[in-house]
Parts: C-alpha cells; sequence; structure tokens
C-alpha cells in the first residue's frame, strides 16, 4: 500500500495512457463499422440509379393550389390622430425665456471666439492669402538653416533622404 501512495504519479501517467489506448481503439472501430455502412450502402443496387432507367418524358403536372380565401383576421388598421398635447401658459412662457438665455449665450460665445481667434471670413482670408503667396525658398538660394525652417522643405528633405539612402535592412 505505502508503493501506491509513494509512486502515485506513475499510477497516473499509467492509467492516462491506457485511457488514451482504450480511446483510440474505440475510435478505430467506430471508423471501420463507418466505413462497413458505407460500403453496404453503395453495393446496394436499389439506391444507385443505373444506366437501364427510364425516365419519364414529359413532366409531371402539379396540382395548382387552392384559391386563397380571406380569413375572418383582425380588420385593417385606420390612421389616427394623435391626442392633442395641453400645454399651460407658464411651461410656454419658461420655454421661451429659456431659449432667448441660450441664445444670449451662444452669441457671447461667438462673440468670444471671433477675437480671440478670428471669425470664419478672416481664416479663409488668411488661407487664401497664403495660397496666392506661397513662400517656397529654393535650397541653393538661401542657407541650409533657412530652407529647413520651411515645413515643405523639411518633408521633401526627409522623403528623399529615405528614398535616395541606403536600404532600411542595411542600416
Amino acid at each position: 500500500m505505502d508503493w501506491i501512495f509513494d509512486n502515485f504519479q506513475i499510477l497516473v501517467v499509467i492509467g492516462v495512457a491506457v485511457a488514451s489506448w482504450l480511446k483510440h481503439r474505440a475510435d478505430q472501430k467506430k471508423a471501420e463499422e463507418e466505413e462497413r455502412q458505407a460500403r453496404k450502402e453503395m453495393a446496394d443496387p436499389e439506391e444507385v440509379f443505373g444506366p437501364e432507367e427510364d425516365w419519364p418524358q414529359e413532366p409531371q403536372h402539379f396540382p395548382e393550389p387552392p384559391p386563397l380565401v380571406p380569413s375572418s383576421g383582425p380588420p385593417p388598421l385606420r390612421p389616427s390622430a394623435p391626442p392633442p398635447v395641453r400645454v399651460e401658459m407658464a411651461e410656454v412662457d419658461a420655454l421661451l425665456r429659456r431659449q432667448q438665455e441660450m441664445q444670449e449665450r451662444l452669441k457671447q460665445i461667438r462673440d468670444a471666439k471671433a477675437t480671440t481667434t478670428g471669425d470664419a471670413a478672416a481664416t479663409r482670408a488668411r488661407v487664401a492669402a497664403a495660397a496666392k503667396h506661397p513662400q517656397v525658398s529654393a535650397p541653393g538660394k538661401a542657407g541650409l538653416h533657412e530652407s529647413l525652417r520651411d515645413k515643405r522643405q523639411t518633408r521633401r528633405a526627409m522623403v528623399l533622404r529615405e528614398i535616395l539612402g541606403p536600404p532600411v535592412g542595411l542600416r
């Protein structure tokens, strides 16, 4: 009995191995049985169509379905108007005051935005002016320091370095 408790791990491994072998054997028997069934079904001459069979030349006519009879189901739905909503004058006045307060706050926000960042017209004017007078400096005429200050020139220089430089794998 002491030997069983001392070598419990070995007994578990042996038990798992035996169970695995039994399962594999049962799977093999099941596969063989299925294969026998398939062969038996294939050998059955009644199930397989042969070339000696006569096929009907004319298509079979199916009976026409019976005509539909209206059932005594629910009546058709009729459109109806929603019930009128009753609103008191005090509620209407409160809603109007709230809308006016919101309009005033929106106007204040727009004014503050226009003074701090400029309104949309000013932004469009700046973009149009920048498009008319692009500030592109040629690297040959100006120094390297000034040409790299321009964002477009810096991007162009980086792209050219990637394209014309050594491959990444060889760096």
